[in-house]
């Protein structure tokens, strides 16, 4: 089963490409490169001594471990002294019953080669240990806990019928499995979905750093959806704080742990919008892990708020050098940086930038126009006005938008040709319809000018303007 196991894990290292996803310490102290033999061994049987504590008592039971649940150990800790005797005595006992063909040898020797792969031995495991790891080992497990049930109750060598002599074994079977159903029975309605198991289990995961930051982001998550839905977060207003509680706890099991610095940072930019301790803790994201590059897009933001431009400009450039998302918000943001700082024309390249990704919000590009428009700059105030048309099709602003640019700029045949559309999507606007009424007579097209002339006052009379 090793050499099998082995075998995939090399095959799929050469055939499949490498991906060089990060690695981390909160993830398992094995990812510490820095760790000699001896350190990494003492992961090794510190798991084994987990896994066989959880096949004797599974409980507490939980969804993740990771450090520190599984502290990192040494050698000389008493617990790794204690696995590594029950490792070498397993491995004696064995040898000894499989030579003496004892279903006791062929049960610890299924079980050790069966979690050897899940011991961090051949490579090291994300979170550690993992409950649903022990399904094979805990046959091995099974076979030597009844050979024992056997050995105790002296059935082997019992000269009673079959009946008989196995009564007082599966009697014993019987009460230590009343136990363990009650457990399993009872843990499923912790799986009855993701926030009953991580509510249920973040009692028991104090020191696990990636359970915390786990259950921080599903409490803030469920803030966040509210805010994207425009819908009151009153409900989950209470999540806030607790995700807070948990992000904190998650850094205090591992300083290293970048993510909850983010998470914390995001939390007091869009929320609490205070923006000095926003800036502090992303400063301690990029301070663990520069490769976050939403750290510095929120960062940027933050600066940018306390009117610290430069530095604004800084983290939202380089934002948008290692990003492979065009973010609207950091076309955004570096436009108003160097409008603020008088560089009007990369601030209005910026905004443009901004326009082509087409996912702004309808308040940001009205936004947008705006600014074109009180600068005189009709084609650029022209091209937010279209940008508007994708995200808001039913729309009639930016077409009144785009026919008051090309009357300022000379083109009163384009204005009217937008103010026409405009007046199709809503019949209530009645100075556009009056204004096109007014054009078409000039032009001699009494048809056209009575046909807006009437549908605006027909508008106005029905809904009692």
């Amino acid at each position: 089963s090793v050499v099998a196991i082995s075998a995939v894990y090399y095959a799929q290292s050469k055939a499949l490409p490498e991906v060089n996803a990060p690695v981390y310490k909160w993830q398992n102290p094995a990812f510490d490169f820095s760790k000699d033999n001896q350190e990494l061994a003492a992961i090794v049987f510190v798991t084994i001594g987990y896994y066989a504590k959880m096949l004797l008592i599974p409980y507490p039971l939980r969804f993740y471990y990771g450090y520190k649940m599984i502290p990192d150990v040494s050698i000389s800790d008493l617990s790794v002294i204690i696995s590594i005797t029950c490792v070498l005595l397993m491995l004696i006992f064995s040898v000894i019953g499989f030579n003496r063909r004892k279903p006791y040898g062929l049960g610890i020797l299924m079980f050790l080669i069966a979690i050897a792969p899940f011991s961090n031995l051949i490579f090291p495991l994300a979170g550690i240990v993992a409950e649903r790891l022990l399904f094979i080992p805990s046959i091995g497990f099974s076979l030597i806990l009844a050979w024992g049930i056997l050995w105790a109750t002296k059935s082997l060598h019992n000269s009673k019928s079959d009946n008989k002599k196995f009564t007082k074994p599966m009697a014993i079977g019987v009460v230590l499995m009343i136990p363990f159903m009650v457990i399993s029975f009872d843990r499923n309605s912790d799986w009855k979905d993701r926030t009953t198991l991580y509510s249920t289990d973040i009692e028991y995961l104090e020191n696990s750093a990636k359970a915390n930051n786990l259950y921080a982001n599903l409490l803030i998550g469920q803030v966040y959806a509210r805010i994207q839905a425009g819908v009151d977060i009153s409900p989950v207003k209470g999540n806030v704080e607790l995700a807070l509680k948990h992000y904190k706890q998650a850094i205090t099991v591992d300083t290293t742990y970048a993510n909850p610095y983010h998470n914390i940072g995001y939390i007091y930019l869009i929320i609490y919008r205070d923006y000095t301790s926003a800036l502090y803790y992303f400063d301690q994201c990029i301070g663990k892990d520069s490769t976050i590059d939403e750290a510095f897009l929120n960062r940027g933001i933050a600066q940018y708020h306390l009117n610290q431009f430069d530095e604004s400009k800084k983290d939202l450039t380089w934002y948008l050098l290692i990003s492979a998302k065009m973010h609207e918000k950091a076309y955004y943001y570096l436009a108003k940086s160097h409008i603020a700082t008088g560089d009007t024309a990369l601030g209005d390249s910026c905004f443009i930038k901004m326009l082509d990704t087409q996912v702004a919000t309808k308040q940001i590009h009205q936004e947008v126009f705006d600014y074109f428009f009180a600068g005189r700059k009709y084609n650029e105030a022209i091209l937010a006005a279209k940008s508007l048309i994708m995200v808001d099709a039913n729309s009639d602003k930016p077409y009144v938008d785009m026919g008051n640019c090309y009357l300022l700029m000379g083109d009163t045949l384009q204005a009217i040709q937008q103010w026409e559309i405009a007046f199709e999507k809503f019949n209530g606007n009645y100075n556009i319809a009056m204004t096109i009424s007014g054009y078409y007579a000039g032009k001699g097209n009494q048809e056209k000018a009575n046909y807006y002339y009437q549908k605006a006052v027909a508008y106005r009379q029905s809904h009692g303007k």
